[in-house]
């Protein structure tokens, strides 16, 4: 309802046509009811109206119907709508793909995939910002060694999450994936921790200075929301280059993930 009724979210959407009869005045925005918009076009003493509606799909509560409905001739119906009227067909269809699409309502390509890792050692360390890049880099080097002297199997895999804790405080999580967690012993000073592995995942990649990648978090837990996903477990990065860079100015790529019911 909010890409129905808010004139910010119109150039989302709607055809330029009606978005120049918007800014002249010409078309005018209405609600009725809590699920449905009428798109009145006043020109002299004629009007023209359009009502979008927005219900819960009947077979699926957590999905939406969207239904455009207008007055046209049987003569317009079999050879062609008015020009308002072609307008607000394109734009109902340029809607409909918009929430269909990810990438184009979120800002982020999220998808469902599935936990493909188990099980990982994990350390973490508080530090400047300044500091994060070596700080992350001598976390995953110490999980390492470590997993080599124990002969635990480091897979390659790597992940890492933060927390803020002042201004120039950051809180850094990593993790490696081992293949045999039987040889770490349980007095280990990095301890194992398990993933809900086969489960639902939420998966956005990110590309982009490092402390943006709040950005992909916020996008995920909304589209968590909206599809009535339930959180698993915490959302956190997969690194995807085999060099992480956690400077404003430099480009990161990674993945998003959230694991969730």
């Amino acid at each position: 309802m909010e890409l129905l009724i808010m004139p910010v979210n119109y150039d989302r959407w709607m055809n330029k046509t009606l978005r120049q009869m918007h800014h002249d005045s010409v078309l005018k925005v209405s609600t009725k009811g809590t699920s449905m918009a009428v798109y009145t076009i006043r020109e002299k003493s004629k009007s023209k109206r359009f009502l979008l509606s927005a219900q819960p799909a009947k077979t699926n509560e957590a999905k939406t119907d969207l239904h455009l409905s207008f007055n046209a001739s049987l003569w317009q119906k079999m050879i062609d709508f008015n020009e308002e009227q072609t307008a607000m067909v394109n734009s109902f269809s340029k809607l409909e793909n918009l929430v269909k699409s990810p990438l184009a309502f979120y800002g982020y390509d999220i998808h469902e995939a599935k936990v493909p890792d188990s099980t990982f050692l994990y350390h973490a360390i508080t530090t400047t910002n300044k500091d994060r890049q070596k700080t992350m880099q001598k976390i995953f080097e110490v999980l390492i060694d470590y997993a080599e002297q124990k002969n635990a199997g480091f897979n390659g895999k790597r992940i890492f999450h933060f927390t803020r804790e002042g201004d120039d405080s950051i809180r850094l999580y990593g993790s490696i994936g081992i293949n045999h967690p039987e040889t770490i012993p349980n007095n280990s000073p990095y301890p194992l921790k398990r993933m809900p592995f086969g489960k639902n995942l939420l998966v956005t990649p990110f590309e982009g200075p490092y402390m943006r990648v709040e950005q992909a978090y916020a996008a995920i837990e909304q589209f968590k929301l909206d599809h009535q996903y339930i959180s698993m477990a915490i959302p956190y990065h997969r690194i995807t280059a085999p060099e992480l860079s956690l400077a404003d100015s430099t480009i990161t790529r990674l993945e998003v993930c959230y694991p969730v019911y």
